[in-house]
Parts: structure tokens; C-alpha cells; sequence
């Protein structure tokens, strides 16, 4: 949304997100070990977000992703435990 642009609302919710998803089973979460990551390439936002959230990104990969019926090269990345910002 417009309104939430450049205040820090995607990448608050992305990081509990995370944390939920690494967060042991008995405890209600996924108990992760690794998230992967991908955005279409010059999806310059979601890397910022990506990258503050303490993603490594490992590379692009070629027509990983559909986007509006096309396949297009996208850049990925990985989040392990304990790496969380």
C-alpha cells in the first residue's frame, strides 16, 4: 500500500514471519532451518527488505519465477538460523 511505503511495515512483518518460522515446532512454529528468498530481478524493494532482514543472496536465477504469464530471472537468497537481524 502506498501509505506504508518507506515506513518499515513489510519488513517488520517479514521479520516475525522469520522468527515464527524458526521458532521450534513445540513452540508453534515451523522449527526452520532455512528460508530461501526470491524476487524478480530489479525488484530493488524487496531486496532492501531482504537484506535488512540479514538475507545472503546467493545468486540470480534464469526464468525462475512467473510473473503476468512470463517467465522471468529472479534473484535468491537465504536466510539460516540464527541469522535473523
Amino acid at each position: 500500500a502506498e501509505w506504508a511505503r518507506g515506513k518499515g511495515v513489510m519488513t517488520d512483518a517479514s521479520r516475525l514471519v522469520c522468527k515464527w518460522a524458526f521458532t521450534d515446532t513445540g513452540d508453534g512454529g515451523l522449527g526452520l532451518a532455512r528460508i530461501d528468498w526470491y524476487a524478480e530481478v530489479g525488484n530493488d524493494a524487496s531486496r532492501r527488505v531482504a537484506e535488512k532482514l540479514g538475507f545472503t543472496i546467493e545468486g540470480t536465477m534464469r526464468q525462475r519465477i512467473v510473473h503476468q504469464g512470463q517467465r522471468r530471472d529472479a534473484w535468491a537468497g537465504g536466510l539460516l538460523w540464527g541469522e535473523l537481524r
